[in-house]
C-alpha cells in the first residue's frame, strides 16, 4: 500500500512540472511570436510613415490626405503597441502565475522530501542505533557463540579421546586377562607403582586388596633369582638388550613361589637416565612343572630318581675341567650291589628293584648335599664327591657302612643288603677321561668285592 502511494505521489510531481513546463514553454513562444509580428509591423508603418513623409516632401498632392494617412498610421501603431502590451502583460501574468504555481509545488516538494529526509534520517539513526545495539549484541553474542563452540568442541573430543582410551583399556585388559598376563607399571622417578587385577590374584591377593610393600617389589623376588633379575634390568637400561626378559620367582601371598615370564620395555628421559618401565608377569608354574618333568626324566633314573648315566658323566666332565683350572680336589666313588642276581632269581626282579631303592636311600642318608648319586645301570652307580679328597671320601664311606648296618639289623628281610665301593682320587695334572676315571674306580670297586667275596 504504502509503495503505491509513494508511486502515485511521484507521478503527479512529475506530471505537474510536466505540464508547468509546457506551459511556460508555450507562453513564451507565443510572446515571442507576437513580438516578432509587432515588430515586422512597427517596421512596416515606420517604413510607410518615411515613404510618406518623403512623398509629401516631393509631391504635389494634396497634404489634407496624406496627413489623414499619417494619422491611420499612428492610429494602427498606436493599437499595435496597445495590443502587444496587453499581451505581454497577460503573458507576464500567465508567467508570474507559471512561476508561482511553481515555487508552490516546489515548496509542497521541498517540504515533502524535507519531511522524507527528516522520516529516513530518523529511520537510518534508528536503524543504526538497533544495527549498533545488533552489533553489539552479536559481537557479545559472537565472541561467546564462538568460546561455547570451541568448548562444546573442546569436550566432544575430551569425551572421544576418553571414549576411545576407555575402548583401549578394556581391549587391552581383555587382551591381557585372555592371556592370563598380569600388567605392572613402576615409575622410577616418582617412586609410583601399579599392578593389574590379573597381576594381584597371580599373587593369591583380592581385586582391591592392597599389596604389602608394594613398592619393595625387590623382596617379593626369590633371594637366588634376585641376582640375575637385576642384572637383566641392569643390562636393559644400559642399551645392552631391547627389553627386559626374565624367569623367575616370585613370593605370593601365603608365602609360596609363583614362577613368572617377567617382561618389560623402559622409557628414558633426553639423557637417557630411565624414567618408567611398564612390563607383564606370565605364569609359567606349569611350564616349569612340566619343564622339570621333561629334565627329570632326561637326567633322572626313572627307578630311583637318582641321576642317569648321562647326567652323571656330564657333571662328572664339568667337575673334572674345574679341578683342573681351580686345583680342586674330586674323588668318586664305584659301587656295585652284591648278589643282586640270586635275588632276583630267588625273590623276583621286583624284590631286586626294591633292593637297588633300598640302598639308594642309604646312600642319600650319608653322603652331604654337594654329592651326587648316578646309577651307570643295571646294579652299578657312581657317587660324585666334588672339591673332596681321598681322605674325607673314605670319612663319607664309614657312615655309609654305618647306615647300611642299621638297615639290615632293622630289615624284616630274609636277605641282606651288601654292595662293593672303590674310591679313586682324581690327579687333575693326568689329562683323562671320564670314562677312565670312572674306570679306575671300578678297579677299586672289585678289589672291595674281592674282600666281600673272600669273607664269605
Amino acid at each position: 500500500m504504502h509503495k503505491g502511494n509513494t508511486f502515485s505521489y511521484d507521478f503527479l510531481k512529475y506530471f505537474s512540472f510536466l505540464i508547468l513546463l509546457i506551459m511556460s514553454v508555450t507562453i513564451i513562444s507565443v510572446i515571442v511570436i507576437e513580438y516578432a509580428f509587432y515588430n515586422n509591423e512597427l517596421r512596416l508603418i515606420d517604413s510607410t510613415y518615411s515613404g510618406i513623409e518623403y512623398y509629401l516632401e516631393k509631391s504635389t498632392v494634396n497634404e489634407s490626405v496624406l496627413q489623414d494617412t499619417l494619422s491611420f498610421l499612428h492610429e494602427r501603431k498606436a493599437k499595435a503597441d496597445m495590443k502587444f502590451k496587453k499581451e505581454l502583460i497577460v503573458g507576464s501574468c500567465f508567467l508570474a502565475g507559471l512561476f508561482i504555481a511553481a515555487v508552490l509545488l516546489l515548496r509542497g516538494f521541498s517540504k515533502k522530501i524535507h519531511s522524507e529526509s527528516i522520516r529516513l534520517k530518523t529511520k537510518i539513526e534508528q536503524s543504526t542505533y538497533s544495527m549498533t545495539q545488533m552489533s553489539v549484541k552479536d559481537l557479545y553474542f559472537k565472541d561467546h557463540r564462538e568460546i561455547a563452540e570451541k568448548a562444546n568442541s573442546m569436550i566432544s573430543a575430551h569425551i572421544k579421546a576418553l571414549t576411545q582410551l576407555r575402548e583401549s583399556e578394556e581391549r587391552f585388559e581383555l587382551v591381557f586377562n585372555a592371556a592370563n598376563d598380569g600388567i605392572w607399571d613402576l615409575d622410577l622417578k616418582n617412586n609410583r607403582a601399579f599392578f593389574s587385577k590379573t597381576y594381584r590374584q597371580m599373587l593369591g591377593y583380592e581385586d582391591n586388596e592392597i599389596i604389602p610393600n608394594e613398592l619393595d617389589w625387590k623382596e617379593r623376588i626369590h633371594p637366588l633369582d634376585l641376582p640375575d633379575v637385576l642384572q637383566a634390568l641392569n643390562d636393559h637400561y644400559t642399551g645392552k638388550t631391547t627389553c627386559y626378559i626374565s624367569e623367575h620367582r616370585v613370593k605370593s601371598k601365603d608365602g609360596t613361589y609363583v614362577w613368572v615370564l617377567d617382561r618389560g620395555k623402559a622409557v628414558f628421559d633426553e639423557r637417557g637416565t630411565p624414567i618408567r618401565i611398564v612390563g607383564s608377569h606370565t605364569d609359567i608354574s606349569d611350564w616349569k612343572i612340566r619343564e622339570e618333568e621333561l629334565r627329570k626324566c632326561a637326567t633322572t633314573d626313572s627307578l630311583t630318581n637318582a641321576y642317569n648315566r648321562l647326567y652323571g658323566l656330564n657333571f662328572l666332565a664339568r667337575q673334572m675341567q674345574m679341578s683342573i683350572n681351580n686345583g680342586e680336589k674330586l674323588t668318586i666313588c664305584y659301587i656295585d650291589v652284591n648278589d643282586l642276581k640270586k635275588i632276583n632269581d630267588t625273590y623276583g626282579h621286583g624284590e631286586g628293584d626294591e633292593l637297588i631303592i633300598n640302598i639308594i636311600n642309604i646312600l642319600r642318608s650319608s653322603i652331604r648335599s654337594s654329592d651326587i648319586i648316578s646309577r651307570l645301570g643295571g646294579d652299578e652307580f657312581i657317587v660324585i664327591f666334588p672339591k673332596t679328597d681321598l681322605i674325607t671320601a673314605y670319612e663319607i664311606r664309614k657312615r655309609i657302612h654305618v647306615n647300611l648296618q642299621k638297615y639290615n639289623f632293622i630289615s624284616q628281610k630274609t636277605y641282606k643288603i651288601s654292595f662293593s665301593m672303590g674310591f679313586i682320587e682324581y690327579d687333575h695334572q693326568k689329562h683323562i677321561s671320564p670314562e677312565n676315571l670312572i674306570s679306575e674306580a671300578d678297579k677299586e670297586m672289585y678289589k672291595d668285592k674281592f674282600t666281600y667275596k673272600t669273607i664269605l
